[in-house]
């Protein structure tokens, strides 16, 4: 028996390609590339000399900044799905110079960071009825003359896409030169010496959150205290986390710096700048730590509830503390 054979024009097939989306979660504990250092490079840190140093400041372990917080605190946000980052470059950076640092942050880190920073952003005002702006990474120089007087711009920065604020502010060291344990022994003048540096681009711009970036770790930073006068007392919480740390179950370095811009977005809310127009802020609350929720009471029961982030909980998470919670409105006790 012969099978009928049709003839007539091909039919041609289409190919649809499926991209399977991930959590926020998820991008952000994406494996780090492989950075190879300059072997020549200084083995020490130079004593900042310009006139907006600060030359003494107090330190302490940022003990809440810690994968079981952060992920109780943006709990909603790193759950919500996203299309996994394009542009990424892998493989491997040679980092000699502090370009090719500032070169790989761009080309490495930003691709994953840029969605959930947008999405991160947008819950957080959805919480308070405001629209951020857009979060751009800003590469600067460090000093710069504007009109013959010294401007001081910290190299790297995340900043509002209008250029009216800056979020978080970042500079690059030679793991030759610094790493944090020389901040859990001596603790001495030399080994304060990066963050005196951070906390100096941190109170210029009115932000109270920083990072430094070594090719062995990201060590990110709060500012307690004023944030508007560099000669007044400074305080510096701190917490490293390892450059080749991965996956979902560690803290990873782009979780680290979204949590930072999370948290300064929230300064932002908070600040007295009108949410329509914002302008360096006149006053920026005292930080608080990340592992104290509200709690409220509601007919029937009562929930917690992270003043931060807006996260809601039946339970208290574990580990944590709670005040009661300021009286709001309805929709948000409700």
């Amino acid at each position: 028996m012969n099978i009928p054979t049709l003839r007539g024009t091909p039919v041609h097939t289409t190919v649809i390609q499926v991209e399977q989306i991930i959590s926020i979660r998820d991008t952000l504990s994406i494996s780090n590339a492989n950075l190879l250092a300059n072997r020549t490079a200084s083995t020490s840190v130079n004593r900042d000399t310009t006139q907006q140093a600060i030359t003494t400041a107090s330190a302490s372990r940022w003990a809440d900044f810690s994968l079981e917080v952060l992920t109780e605190v943006y709990k909603n946000i790193l759950d919500q799905m996203v299309m996994p980052p394009r542009g990424v470059r892998s493989g491997t950076f040679d980092i000699r110079r502090v370009q090719d640092a500032t070169t790989m942050f761009i080309e490495h880190l930003s691709p994953p960071l840029e969605e959930p920073i947008s999405r991160g952003a947008a819950f957080l005002g959805g919480q308070s009825n405001r629209q951020f702006p857009a979060v751009v990474v800003k590469v600067s120089n460090d000093i710069k003359l504007n009109k013959g007087v010294e401007t001081y711009n910290p190299p790297l920065s995340f900043v509002t896409g209008d250029g009216a604020r800056t979020l978080v502010v970042g500079f690059f060291l030679h793991a030759r030169a610094w790493n944090s344990n020389k901040l859990l022994h001596t603790e001495t003048a030399m080994a304060k010496r990066p963050l005196l540096r951070i906390a100096k681009y941190c109170l210029l711009a009115h932000t109270r959150y920083g990072f430094i970036m070594t090719m062995d770790e990201i060590v990110v930073v709060r500012i307690k205290g004023t944030v508007f006068d560099t000669k007044a007392p400074c305080h510096v919480e701190w917490q490293a986390v390892p450059w080749v740390a991965q996956g979902p179950y560690e803290l990873t370095v782009c979780l680290s710096m979204w949590s930072l811009v999370m948290l300064s977005l929230d300064d932002l809310r908070l600040s007295t700048s009108p949410s329509h127009y914002m302008p360096p802020p006149h006053h920026i609350p005292h930080p608080r730590s990340l592992n104290i929720w509200w709690h409220y009471q509601i007919p029937g029961g009562f929930f917690y509830r992270h003043p931060s982030s807006g996260q809601r909980e039946a339970d208290l998470p574990e580990g944590a503390t709670f005040e009661e919670g300021p009286t709001e409105t309805s929709s948000s006790t409700s």
